[in-house]
């Protein structure tokens, strides 16, 4: 993984909705390159955008998590801080990529399942996992694993971080993802034009890796254990939207407001 930062994009299919409107796909995927075309044709207008990754309509979330987030996971056991952030106008997918579905998992149980398999396979060290949960909302930063109390954020030796976070040790990818499941429980949604469950605040899933080695003789003897830390981060914002698109208004709007400013 030599690049610090990877782009990727992901097309989603035609929703109910904009069936519905009579719209048309009016894009076209091919490699790592996205392009406008003419609605539902084939036929490419404009100039070609290019990003680290493309994945056009058909690719499902696991070939999104192979290709792009696996290699993130498994530096995370080395030791390399890692976040895999989804951003995107309002009912671009977002949500459904991170979390995903009945039918389909989403990237957050693709990595728990992942990340205790390479532990279980690991015998030479021993991993403590721990979970926090934070959400912004309005511009204002709470746990969710404490009852939504505020959060403040400091800078410590060059590192942003959130003070007196709760965090709850995980031992399997089953308590994970129960975690994660606060977040879709507790996070603000509410309903726009564009989208009935539309996300009205930022949510971050931070995972913590602990290791140190599995030397029980080393530790017997007091000799000084090395011990390695790691941080993923699971960011899924709000969507970027228009006020004349989504019809916000009242609470909406000063929402979208927050949602915009954050996202410039």
């Amino acid at each position: 993984m030599e690049d610090k930062v990877l782009v990727s994009v992901r097309a989603r299919p035609l929703i109910r909705r904009e069936i519905d409107a009579g719209d048309k796909k009016n894009w076209a995927c091919k490699k790592n390159v996205i392009q406008a075309c003419h609605p539902g044709t084939k036929t490419v207008t404009g100039n070609p955008f290019n990003f680290d990754r493309v994945f056009g309509e058909d690719k499902s979330t696991s070939e999104i998590y192979n290709q792009v987030v696996s290699q993130i996971v498994e530096k995370s056991l080395q030791g390399y801080n890692g976040t895999v952030m989804c951003y995107g106008q309002t009912s671009s997918g977002k949500t459904h990529t991170l979390y995903g579905c009945d039918k389909e998992p989403g990237i957050i149980s693709l990595t728990a399942q992942h990340l205790f398999e390479l532990i279980r396979n690991d015998e030479t060290r021993m991993y403590y996992i721990r979970v926090g949960l934070l959400e912004v909302y309005n511009e204002k930063v709470s746990d969710l694993l404490n009852n939504g109390s505020l959060v403040e954020i400091q800078e410590r030796n060059k590192v942003v971080a959130p003070t007196d976070l709760k965090e709850i040790e995980v031992v399997s990818a089953e308590e994970m993802l129960n975690a994660a499941k606060i977040v879709q429980a507790k996070r603000k949604i509410g309903e726009t034009k564009l989208n009935k469950q539309s996300s009205r605040s930022h949510t971050i899933l931070r995972i913590l890796i602990e290791s140190v080695p599995n030397d029980e003789d080393a530790q017997d003897e007091g000799e000084q254990i090395q011990v390695t830390n790691a941080l993923l981060n699971f960011v899924d914002l709000a969507g970027s939207e228009k006020a004349n698109q989504t019809g916000a208004a009242g609470e909406r709007f000063k929402e979208a407001t927050f949602i915009n400013k954050s996202l410039s």
